[in-house]
């Protein structure tokens, strides 16, 4: 895992909601993904730039297609987010849930 990888994962993991890392998602691999809420979070360094660009999107289109919402962070803005970030994306896969029809009492139960 990159550093930004380690630093979001250290605070999801410690949620209630359950996330996991590497998750395959039809024919991608998620960095984190909270398959109740249907919700992947993408974190985009250097690497993400450029031509990529292209493919980034074709991806988020395909998973969108198949009713995940793909929520892109670039490394910049969690080191600067922090905790902010980290719990930005718990509350979203919350209200994901909820109106998902899981119950409170559902969340912090495996999603696997």
């Amino acid at each position: 895992m990159t550093r930004a990888e380690r630093l979001l994962w250290s605070q999801l993991r410690r949620s209630d909601v359950r996330f996991r890392r590497q998750m395959p998602v039809l024919d991608y691999v998620a960095d984190f993904a909270c398959r109740k809420a249907r919700l992947i979070v993408e974190l985009d360094g250097e690497s993400h730039m450029g031509e990529r660009v292209d493919r980034d999107e074709r991806r988020e289109a395909a998973l969108c297609r198949d009713g995940w919402l793909v929520l892109r962070i670039t490394n910049d803005q969690l080191f600067e987010g922090g905790y902010a970030i980290a719990e930005f994306i718990v509350e979203l896969a919350r209200t994901r849930m909820l109106e998902r029809g899981w119950p409170l009492s559902a969340m912090p139960a495996s999603d696997s």
